[in-house]
């Protein structure tokens, strides 16, 4: 797993699994608090995900909240969106 950030973007590469989501769960959460406006994640790298990655969008979603910071996730990979079907909870995710 790893994460680039560039402005207004974090893009996640690679896996997003229990083992690495708190660490990607803090860069998120210094990503929002670093900027104002609109704030991207891109998650067209990621390549397998398991439902931590959904734990991962309810705190960043609520960190956002906190900030006033309109948060957008584009490119949620299908097995991130098979877990949220699964779990009935596609139309809680901040997804464009």
């Amino acid at each position: 797993m790893t994460e680039e950030r560039a402005g207004e973007r974090f893009r996640v590469t690679g896996p997003l699994l229990m083992v690495n989501a708190s660490v990607l769960f803090r860069a998120g959460l210094d990503f929002l608090r670093a900027g104002e406006g609109e704030r991207i994640f891109d998650f067209s790298s990621v390549e397998h995900a398991d439902s931590s990655a959904l734990a991962l969008f309810f705190g960043w979603q609520r960190a956002a909240r906190e900030r006033g910071v309109m948060m957008r996730v584009e490119s949620l990979p299908a097995c991130m969106r098979d877990l949220a079907a699964l779990y009935g909870i596609t139309g809680l995710l901040p997804v464009s």
